[in-house]
């Protein structure tokens, strides 16, 4: 499977956007980052790509072990920068997810999981077991990482999945392009439905896709002063 790994090499790199937390005085420190995965083709998401391989154990280890090489070699070089990045639902059901996922505890302060709103099958199964979301994200916090539910109200990230996982999670996500049709001031109502429920349990709420000073504001004017996009800062590489 070597020639596997070199195609994931050949074919993909990471990029990082911050996560900023807004202050009044606007004097903001870049320390945390969504890693995004990219292709060298089309340098966008390679959705179909990563698709084929999240769909069987022995790519998805193939695929794991890329990563996690990067991240460990991303944590050892910014020991103070917090990295999100991202699983796909299906890849909670391989040993292979697992194995890599304790091979990276040492460095579960400063890598938080974020869980991808993708659908899994209702009568998914692997190995003769059934897909439960609820004991996968509590083993997740059980190994020391912080579980944050991404682009929640879509997909399979629903208000029912948050608030059966509440205690294991540590942040939601809200994708501002998922809901781009609605008025704005519609969707400020709906934001301020989720932005409460962080509240009221004590979870960060973070609002991904800002794009200009307009909404930015809007945004902090309601209290919402963790926010993710272009207007902040659009996703580079590393050194």
């Amino acid at each position: 499977m070597k020639h596997v790994y070199n195609t994931i090499n050949n074919d993909f790199y990471l990029e990082f956007q911050p996560i900023v937390q807004v202050s009044s005085d606007e004097n903001l420190e870049e320390l945390h980052f969504e890693i995004l995965l990219r292709s060298r083709e089309s340098n966008r998401y390679p959705e179909n790509q990563l698709d084929s391989y999240v769909s069987y154990e022995e790519k998805n280890a193939i695929l794991m072990n890329w990563y996690t090489k990067r991240l460990k070699e991303l944590c050892d070089k910014y020991p103070n920068y917090i990295f999100n990045f991202n699983i796909h639902p299906i890849q909670l059901v391989y040993d292979s997810t697992w194995r890599h996922l304790e091979l990276l505890q040492e460095h579960c302060h400063q890598l938080q999981i974020e869980i991808t709103e993708k659908l899994i099958p209702l009568d998914f199964t692997y190995k003769g077991g059934s897909y439960k979301m609820i004991s996968y994200i509590e083993e997740i916090h059980s190994l020391g990482y912080k579980v944050s539910i991404d682009d929640v109200a879509t997909g399979q990230n629903t208000l029912e999945l948050v608030l059966k996982n509440i205690d294991s999670i540590s942040s939601l996500k809200f994708p501002l392009r998922a809901f781009k049709e609605l008025d704005l001031d519609i969707l400020l109502l709906f934001l301020d439905s989720w932005h409460g429920l962080a509240k009221r349990y004590g979870k960060t709420f973070i609002v991904e896709g800002v794009e200009n000073e307009r909404v930015a504001k809007k945004l902090y004017d309601r209290g919402i002063v963790w926010q993710q996009g272009y207007y902040w800062g659009k996703s580079v590489e590393l050194s």
